[in-house]
């Protein structure tokens, strides 16, 4: 569920979202210039950058490449508009444990990865 709310703490409006996005794996939402959001939103294995209006309708879908062995959780904006998305990934190695590893995509403006 997503929830606007004003200044004043009064709700604006409030969306329910399918299971896709209600997923564990969306921890973040930000803000974008033109006054709606991105969040990731997905299940793992796939992950898509899903971005909405000023009134929380999805818009745009982007998908994000990864392996069964990533995980994504965060997502920052960089300064040329671009996101910038973070996790980490699961080095399967011959003798346990496996290894993580940082994982770090980076898309353009649009939310697509290049």
């Amino acid at each position: 569920m997503l929830v606007k709310n004003d200044s004043e703490g009064t709700l604006v409006w409030e969306k329910t979202f399918a299971t896709s996005i209600e997923s564990p794996r969306q921890n973040s939402l930000l803000p974008t210039k033109d006054g709606g959001f991105i969040t990731l939103c997905g299940e793992r294995f796939n992950y898509n950058l899903c971005k909405m209006n000023s009134l929380g309708e999805i818009v745009e879908t982007n998908p994000i490449p990864t392996s069964a062995y990533d995980s994504l959780y965060s997502l920052s904006q960089g300064i040329d508009g671009g996101y910038l998305v973070a996790g980490f990934t699961d080095v399967v190695t011959p003798n346990p444990p496996s290894d993580r590893q940082v994982l770090l995509i980076k898309t353009d403006a649009s939310g697509k990865v290049r």
